[in-house]
C-alpha cells in the first residue's frame, strides 16, 4: 500500500473517496492507497475479508414525491379482452323528436281474403216507407230454399237448402230456418201457396193476392190422377214490387230470352224409306230462358245434379203430354216421343166438346194423316217443357200447316206460365209398327204473342 498525504486543495477526485474519520485524523482510502490527513497519526494497513452482510436496516420514511415527469409517448394498443357480461339496462331516456316520415315503399302482394265473418243484426228498417208501399214482397234468394210436393199426402214442404232462407211479406224479414209444410185440400185443381202477412205458409184455390202474399209456388192436383200431379215454382224476387208483378202477370205473361232450338230430326230422302226407323219421330231441344215477370226460368239438359228446372233435352228430348181427360187435366209419363201411345205404338189426339168442356183420348184416325203436337216452355218443376196434345185430325183438305197456337181450347189450362215453342207435325200410318208416326214439318212459333190465361 501506498501511503500519500492528502491536502486540502479541494481538488476533485475521478475516484469518489470515501472519506472516514479516526479520532483526529481524516482519511480517505482510494485504489488501495491510504491517504493521511495533515496529522498523520494514523496508518491503516492492508484490506481486510469483506466481513459478512449485516441485517437490513429498518426502511426509512419514505420521501416527498418530486416533480411529475414529462409524459412519455402512447404505447401501442394491447389486443382487445374478451367481451365482458352485458351490464342491466339503464332507464329509458326521454322519447326524442319523430323525424321525418320516409318515402312509402312498393306495395306489397294482396294477401288471401279472410274467411267471411258472422252476419251482423239487421239494421233498422224505414218503417214509414214499409207501412206505405208494402214492400219488400217475395223471396230474398230463391236458391237459398228446396220446394217438394207428396201426391200421397198432399204435403207442400218448403225448406232451407243449407241453414235459412228469408221471405219478405208487407215489408216484414221472416227468417226461415227449419222446413215449413201445409196439407192441401182434398180437391181437383190449381192450389196456390204462398207466405202471409204473419209469415205462416198458406195455400187456397183462388189465385194469389199480390197485395198482401208472397207467391211461393202452385200446384195441380186431381184426386184420381194424384201420381201426374204438376208443381210450379213461384219463388219470385224482392226487387221487383208487387203492384208491377201484378201488372205484368196479367198483361204481358212470360216472355222468351234466348234459347230451346230444335234439332236433330230425322229426315229420309225418299218417301219409300220412312216409317223405317224409331229415330224418324223423334228430336231435341236444346238450353234456353224465359222470364216470368222477375223470375229467370233457366232450363238445362239435366245433367246428373239436381236442378228444379233440369229435364232430359239431349240428344232426345224427353218430353210429358198434357191434355184434356173428361174435365180433368193429365199429364203423360215423358218418354222419347213428344206424343202419347198408351203402348199402342199409334199416336193419341185430344177431342174437346167445347160447349161442355169435356174431353176425350183417339187413336183412330178414319182416313186422317196428321197431328200436331205444341211444344211449350212453362215454370214446371222437372220437367218445364211439354207437348200440349193435338185438338184433332188433320188430312190434305184440312191442312194442319194452317191451325194456329189460339184456336186451343185452354179452359182451365193447369199452368199459367209458359211460352209456345213449336208446331210439330206429325204424320201417321197406323199399318206401320212400333212407332206409327214421323216429324213431318216444324213451324218455330217462338216469336208469337203470349195467350194471357183468364184465371185471375
Amino acid at each position: 500500500m501506498v501511503i500519500k498525504e492528502e491536502k486540502n486543495n479541494n481538488k476533485k477526485s475521478n475516484n469518489y473517496p470515501i472519506k472516514k474519520q479516526h479520532k483526529s485524523c481524516v482519511y480517505k482510502i482510494t485504489d488501495n492507497i491510504l491517504y493521511l490527513n495533515q496529522n498523520n497519526d494514523t496508518v491503516q494497513g492492508p484490506k481486510g475479508d469483506k466481513g459478512d452482510k449485516g441485517d437490513k436496516g429498518p426502511k426509512g420514511d419514505t420521501g416527498s414525491t418530486g416533480l411529475q415527469g414529462p409524459k412519455g409517448d402512447t404505447g401501442s394498443t394491447g389486443l382487445q379482452g374478451p367481451k365482458g357480461d352485458t351490464g342491466s339496462t339503464g332507464l329509458q331516456g326521454p322519447k326524442g323528436d319523430t323525424g321525418d316520415t320516409g318515402l312509402q315503399g312498393p306495395k306489397g302482394d294482396t294477401g288471401d281474403t279472410g274467411l267471411q265473418g258472422p252476419k251482423g243484426d239487421t239494421g233498422p228498417m224505414n218503417t214509414s216507407v214499409q207501412n206505405a208501399t208494402g214492400e219488400p214482397m217475395g223471396h230474398e234468394n230463391r236458391l237459398d230454399s228446396l220446394i217438394a210436393f207428396d201426391y200421397i199426402t198432399r204435403k207442400f214442404t218448403i225448406q232451407p237448402k243449407t241453414t235459412s232462407f228469408d221471405v219478405w211479406v208487407l215489408g216484414n224479414e221472416f227468417t226461415k230456418d227449419v222446413s215449413n209444410n201445409i196439407i192441401l185440400d182434398l180437391s181437383d185443381g190449381l192450389h196456390y201457396i204462398y207466405y202471409d202477412g204473419s209469415g205462416n205458409l198458406g195455400a187456397q184455390q183462388t189465385y194469389f193476392k199480390f197485395n198482401q202474399q208472397a207467391p211461393t209456388a202452385y200446384t195441380y192436383y186431381a184426386i184420381d190422377y194424384s201420381n201426374e200431379y204438376m208443381l210450379f215454382d213461384e219463388r219470385h224476387g224482392i226487387v221487383m214490387d208487387w203492384a208491377s208483378h201484378e201488372y205484368l202477370h196479367r198483361t204481358r205473361g212470360a216472355q222468351i230470352a234466348s234459347g230451346f232450338n230444335i234439332n236433330n230430326i230425322y229426315t229420309q230422302t225418299s218417301s219409300s224409306n220412312y216409317f223405317t226407323d224409331v229415330s224418324e219421330a223423334m228430336f231435341s231441344i236444346s238450353n234456353g230462358i224465359f222470364y216470368d215477370e222477375d223470375l229467370k226460368v233457366s232450363i238445362n239438359n239435366l245433367n246428373g245434379s239436381y236442378d228444379v228446372w233440369g229435364q232430359q233435352l239431349s240428344p232426345i228430348a224427353k218430353l210429358p203430354i198434357v191434355y184434356l181427360d173428361g174435365k180433368v187435366w193429365r199429364k203423360s209419363t215423358a218418354t222419347n216421343y213428344a206424343f202419347y201411345t198408351n203402348g199402342t205404338g199409334t199416336p193419341y189426339y185430344n177431342t174437346i166438346n167445347k160447349t161442355t168442356g169435356i174431353g176425350s183420348i183417339s187413336n183412330s184416325y178414319n182416313g186422317s194423316r196428321y197431328i200436331i203436337q205444341w211444344i211449350t216452355a212453362t215454370n214446371m218443376v222437372n220437367t218445364p217443357i211439354i207437348a200440349i196434345m193435338s185438338q184433332g185430325t188433320y188430312n190434305q183438305n184440312n191442312l194442319p200447316e194452317n191451325e194456329i197456337f189460339d184456336n186451343l181450347y185452354l179452359v182451365g189450362f193447369p199452368i199459367v206460365e209458359f211460352r209456345p215453342l213449336y208446331k210439330v207435325i206429325y204424320e201417321i200410318d197406323t199399318s206401320k209398327t212400333i212407332i206409327k208416326a214421323r216429324v213431318y214439318k216444324t213451324q218455330d212459333i217462338r216469336k208469337i204473342d203470349q195467350t194471357v190465361l183468364n184465371i185471375i
